[in-house]
């Protein structure tokens, strides 16, 4: 009998990205699968942490070079309070999609234990690296590129 390999847990890298219904910040609705053929960074994070406000004027500069039909970022709010979390990112001039994050979001991608956590997928939705914690620009950029040229 050969030996089973354990099964990752959903969320962990080499791992599909979930099937989800995301809410956005304007009501409509944004699914995983929309991910497809696109490198893509899924930001958990909330208004409330410092460390994720100060992850923010990265992402935006990586949005701004490479946004567009290969790269996608979707940042999940995993804040309460949503008028807070529009006025923050009205004010900030957040331009990648904002979604709000829930309990049932957190673990269909195998529980988010801190924040923010960044996980980068690549065009086929695989999982490929999980950041936890603040997560410098450049470490971003070199792992987006490698994606970008597969």
């Amino acid at each position: 009998m050969g030996m089973k390999t354990p099964q990752k847990a959903q969320g962990q890298v080499g791992t599909k990205i979930p099937k989800v219904i995301f809410t956005r910040l304007d009501g409509k609705f944004f699914t995983s699968a929309k991910l497809k053929g696109k490198v893509a960074i899924l930001d958990f994070w909330a208004t409330w942490y410092p460390p994720c406000r100060s992850a923010i004027p990265a992402l935006i500069e990586l949005y701004e070079i490479y946004g567009g039909k290969e790269f996608e970022i979707v940042s999940i709010a995993l804040d309460k309070d949503i008028k807070e979390l529009k006025r923050f990112v009205k004010e900030i001039e957040i331009s990648y999609p904002i979604v709000t994050g829930n309990k049932g979001i957190e673990r269909a991608f195998g529980g988010i234990e801190a924040i923010p956590t960044t996980l980068l997928v690549d065009k086929k939705g695989t999982i490929r690296f999980r950041f936890v914690g603040y997560t410098p620009k450049e470490v971003f950029e070199e792992k987006i590129k490698l994606l970008l040229g597969e």
